[in-house]
C-alpha cells in the first residue's frame, strides 16, 4: 500500500528532495572512508546538518565521532550494538542516531527516522517504559524497519519509482535502493 501511495504522490515528493541534501550525503559517503571523521569539522558540520543532529552536548559529539570514525570500516556493524554503545556511553536511547551511523557506514541500512517510521506503520516503545524496555523496543522496531524496506525495494512497484528518482536525480543512480526509498518515504508527509 505503501508503495501505492509513494507512487501516487511521486513528483510530489520528489520536488521535496533539496538537491543540496543529495549533494550533502554524497559527501559523506564519499569521504567517510577517506578523512578522520573524529576530527575532520567539515565532515561533522556537514553530518549535523544533513542529519538534524542538534542539542546535543559536544562530549556527546565527540563520543559519537569516535564511534563513527573506530567502526567506519566494519561492514558487519549491527544496530543494535551501536544503540547499547551511544547508551552506555552518553546515557541516552538515541535510535535514530545510532540509524544514521549503521547506515552511513553500510548504506543498505535504512536510517530511523519519524516519518519513515510512521510511514511503514512501525510502533515504538513509549517514553515512560524503563530503559531497558526502550532498548529492547527500538531494536525490535530496527529490525521491523529492516525488514519492511527489504520487502519494499525487493517489490516490483519500486522499480517505477526507483525510475522516476533516476530521472530526477541523474547523478545520484549510485545510491543505493534502499537510502532512495528511505528519502523517498522521508519527503511523503
Amino acid at each position: 500500500m505503501i508503495l501505492r501511495i509513494l507512487k501516487e504522490n511521486i513528483h510530489t515528493v520528489l520536488n521535496r528532495i533539496l538537491l543540496s541534501d543529495l549533494q550533502r550525503y554524497d559527501y559523506l559517503q564519499t569521504t567517510l572512508a577517506i578523512t578522520d571523521v573524529s576530527t575532520d569539522l567539515t565532515f561533522q558540520r556537514t553530518f549535523n546538518g544533513y542529519y538534524r543532529m542538534r542539542s546535543r552536548p559536544a562530549d556527546w559529539y565527540t563520543n559519537f565521532y569516535e564511534l563513527l570514525e573506530s567502526r567506519k570500516r566494519d561492514i558487519d556493524i549491527q544496530f543494535q550494538e551501536v544503540l547499547r554503545t551511544i547508551h552506555r556511553v552518553t546515557g541516552r536511547v538515541e535510535p535514530s542516531f545510532s540509524s544514521k551511523l549503521v547506515a552511513t557506514i553500510c548504506p543498505e541500512s535504512p536510517v530511523y527516522d519519524k516519518y519513515v517510521r510512521e510511514n511503514l506503520g512501525i510502533e515504538i516503545p513509549r517514553q515512560t517504559d524503563t530503559t531497558p524496555v526502550r532498548l529492547r523496543g527500538f531494536i525490535e522496531a530496527y529490525e521491523q524497519l529492516c525488514r519492511r524496506i527489504l520487502e519494499l525495494v525487493t517489490e516490483t512497484r519500486f522499480a517505477s519509482i526507483r525510475e522516476h528518482f533516476d530521472r530526477e536525480f541523474p547523478s545520484y543512480t549510485h545510491f543505493s535502493e534502499v537510502k532512495k526509498l528511505d528519502l523517498l518515504l522521508w519527503k511523503l508527509r
